[in-house]
């Protein structure tokens, strides 16, 4: 199950709480990789988010993590909002970083990015009819 208060819904910009990010599409990634994505693709995920860890991705400057690096599911959920033209939880508040949108995403995690693009666009190769179910590749 999913929700979003209304309040994002129809005004995201004025969301007190999550001003400028999609919720819906954050929620909305739980439901699909929950309940829509195949084990292959879930472990592509993990796999992803494992990676960006080992570079050092989705750490503040003090060191703390930004919510992407907190699960696997996170990661998901919070770079399809970037996907889709918001944006997550910064890295860096100050400087909003990663910059909104897609190509934000893609500059500061391009492996991340080619992932979730592949994955909402049906191209994964987990998500072909008959693959593997131990694909694990990032991209």
């Amino acid at each position: 199950q999913a929700s979003c208060g209304e309040e994002n819904l129809l005004a995201p910009e004025a969301d007190p709480r999550y001003r400028g990010r999609c919720v819906l599409s954050h929620e909305l990634s739980h439901t699909v990789m929950d309940h829509g994505l195949p084990a292959a693709a879930r472990a592509a995920i993990t796999a992803c988010w494992e990676g960006a860890w080992r570079k050092g991705l989705w750490r503040r400057p003090d060191g703390s993590c930004a919510y992407a690096a907190s699960a696997p599911e996170e990661y998901f959920a919070e770079l399809s909002m970037w996907y889709w033209g918001s944006h997550g939880e910064f890295v860096d508040d100050a400087n909003r970083l990663p910059t909104p949108g897609p190509w934000g995403l893609a500059r500061y995690d391009p492996d991340g990015f080619a992932l979730v693009g592949a994955l909402w666009s049906g191209r994964h190769a987990s998500l072909a009819p008959g693959a593997a179910s131990n694909e694990t590749a990032c991209k």
